[in-house]
């Protein structure tokens, strides 16, 4: 048993979250929070939680060693040895004091982040810091962030960055321009990185929340690592990811195993041409905390 704050989930929790709350406030007195999720993490977990404690007063954790079950029935009877995330987050207890872990067993990601959005709102946060257990911003883009959403200061606002995903290994990401659905020009990936939380604030698709969009500038982003993980553990996301009854058939064995720095349209679902290819990077623009990493070029990962 974990020896941190401890919630039980039920597996039919409402996706509808209401919080019990709710303040407008001065943009200097808005209080950030940051929500993680924690399902076999254990290859970024520390490094994530090391590099996000610093810049928001709570981390909410939320841990589990049961897959979700929505998009894939089968997850949990396929996959039942769980990692080294348990052990982490009891190690990182006294390190990090505003780590707060809620443990328990949830049918879908919405009803997991859910879960961690009412805890934030019950604990007087204004603002939900979405960042997932293998992402990481570059040094010093957290404070810009906040402060790009605190000139912002609109409730019920979600904010959206784009991301830099490396696939294979830390010197290659993914090249991921691609044309809109409506066709005007073309754009970077982007994903939810904030939501102002408002009394109907809601996750409603994976990581997305309800409410107006705010696009930010293409300077901030963060950097997604969930793609630099050994085969076995790619062969686990796959089938247990929100993603899960998505995935192409084949991609495992044609994308990932049999991936050269020349392979084409990479990306796990249709249209797989939005990841068209890989392109070399320089590590060293990595978040500094990753050079202790052992998939790090310089620690001895090809």
């Amino acid at each position: 048993m974990l020896p941190l704050q401890q919630t039980l989930v039920s597996e039919t929790h409402s996706r509808r979250v209401r919080l019990v709350s709710f303040r407008a406030c001065d943009m200097a007195e808005l209080r950030f929070g940051a929500l993680v999720l924690a399902y076999k993490q254990e290859d970024y977990l520390a490094y994530c939680l090391r590099a996000l404690a610093p810049h928001v007063e709570r981390v909410v954790v939320l841990f589990t060693d049961r897959p979700w079950v929505a998009y894939n029935s089968h997850a949990r009877t396929a996959f039942t040895t769980p990692d080294r995330s348990r052990e982490i987050l009891e190690g990182l207890r006294a390190e990090l004091p505003n780590l707060y872990v809620t443990r328990g067993i949830w049918g879908s990601e919405e009803a997991m982040r859910n879960e961690g959005l009412r805890a934030l709102g019950v604990a007087g946060m204004d603002v939900c810091m979405i960042v997932d257990a293998d992402e990481m911003y570059p040094d010093g883009s957290l404070d810009a962030l906040k402060a790009a959403i605190v000139r912002h200061n609109t409730p019920g606002t979600a904010y959206y960055v784009r991301y830099q995903a490396c696939f294979r290994r830390f010197d290659y990401v993914v090249e991921t321009c691609y044309r809109r659905p409506n066709g005007d020009g073309v754009s970077v990936h982007r994903a939810p990185a904030a939501v102002h939380i408002a009394p109907d604030t809601v996750f409603y698709r994976h990581r997305n929340p309800s409410g107006p969009v705010v696009e930010l500038p293409e300077s901030l982003f963060f950097w997604h690592f969930g793609y630099v993980l050994s085969d076995e553990r790619m062969w686990e996301k796959i089938h247990t990811f929100g993603h899960a009854h998505e995935v192409l058939p084949r991609w495992f064995e044609e994308k990932w195993l049999r991936w050269t720095p020349g392979t084409r349209d990479l990306f796990f679902k249709d249209p797989p041409s939005r990841w068209p290819c890989t392109i070399k990077i320089d590590p060293s623009v990595l978040p500094r905390i990753l050079s202790e990493h052992p998939h790090f070029p310089a620690n001895g990962h090809p």
